[in-house]
């Protein structure tokens, strides 16, 4: 759920909706964490994305993260543009989704962990001349406080080693789709939408 008090849980809908409207070309705004792509083919395979996230402000063995290093300007919210975001919360603009072609049915079977199918989608909306995002949601997760995982989910038994498996076929399906000069250009124009923006690191923590 959200952190804060109840001004907190009225506020967050009217900042992403803030957002949306400052950006017209935003199409995924993440409220969790959010990455930039390994360029090489080595680093890419091992993990494709960098291995620090920005936006949870708190480091965990499994996910070490660090500020979001921008702010909206205009909405004086910490804002940044990256080119991939972690699953949820996400808020999606409809009319980007639909004309991309929603989320890649082939990361995974029905019923299964459908691991970087989130990242997926961010690599293709930024081809597509969209952008992705990410902010503050303040929304708190169940393993933020020592352990890594409030349940197994994904992470144990049988469901890990299908999560595993999917992990690497779903890398070597992103780095046939976008690898190279696409990654490299996908990272040009992240950059060049953060130079829109003020470079000052969020200082808060939740």
């Amino acid at each position: 759920g959200r952190s804060g008090g109840s001004g907190a849980q009225r506020r967050w809908l009217a900042e992403i909706r803030a957002l949306f409207c400052q950006h017209p070309r935003l199409a995924l705004l993440g409220g969790k964490r959010g990455f930039k792509p390994h360029p090489s083919a080595a680093r890419f395979m091992s993990k494709p994305l960098k291995s620090f996230g920005y936006g949870w402000w708190k480091k965990m063995r499994r996910l070490p993260t660090k500020p979001i290093q921008h702010h909206d300007p205009a909405l004086g919210l910490p804002f940044t543009f990256v080119a991939a975001v972690n699953m949820g919360p996400l808020v999606v603009r409809r009319a980007a989704f639909l004309a991309v072609g929603m989320f890649h049915e082939a990361t995974s079977c029905v019923g299964e962990p459908g691991i970087q199918f989130d990242a997926e989608i961010g690599l293709r909306l930024w081809e597509h001349g969209w952008q992705v995002g990410l902010y503050e949601s303040g929304f708190r997760l169940g393993y933020e406080d020592g352990n890594d995982f409030g349940g197994e989910g994904t992470h144990g038994g049988v469901q890990w080693k299908i999560r595993e498996a999917n992990d690497k076929f779903n890398q070597r399906l992103m780095w046939d789709m976008y690898g190279g000069k696409r990654l490299q250009a996908i990272g040009s124009r992240v950059s060049k939408a953060n130079r829109g923006l003020e470079a000052r690191p969020s200082t808060n923590t939740y």
